[in-house]
């Protein structure tokens, strides 16, 4: 049985035992995705960098193109300036 004070942490328990449980259970939990930072962001982006690594009968490709765990300090994306022109000629 794993326990735990907060479902977080329950989750890392059950993926340290069950490798890709823990992280499958992630977006059904945390619709948003979790906020983690220290050692456990270090321990989720290894965990899903294996979930979503080249396996015996391919590649995952639903996480592809997205970032569940973004790194500190990344800023949001600009509108372009081509996005600015497209509303003021419509």
């Amino acid at each position: 049985m794993i326990r735990g004070k907060r479902f977080a942490t329950v989750l890392k328990k059950t993926e340290e035992k069950y490798p890709m449980v823990g992280t499958s259970l992630v977006p059904i939990f945390f619709t948003r995705g979790p906020r983690v930072k220290g050692n456990d962001l270090g321990f989720w982006q290894s965990a899903l960098e294996s979930r979503l690594a080249p396996k015996l009968y391919g590649t995952r490709i639903d996480g592809l193109g997205e970032s569940l765990i973004e790194p500190e300090g990344k800023k949001p994306r600009e509108k372009s300036a081509a996005v600015d022109e497209n509303i003021e000629t419509e």
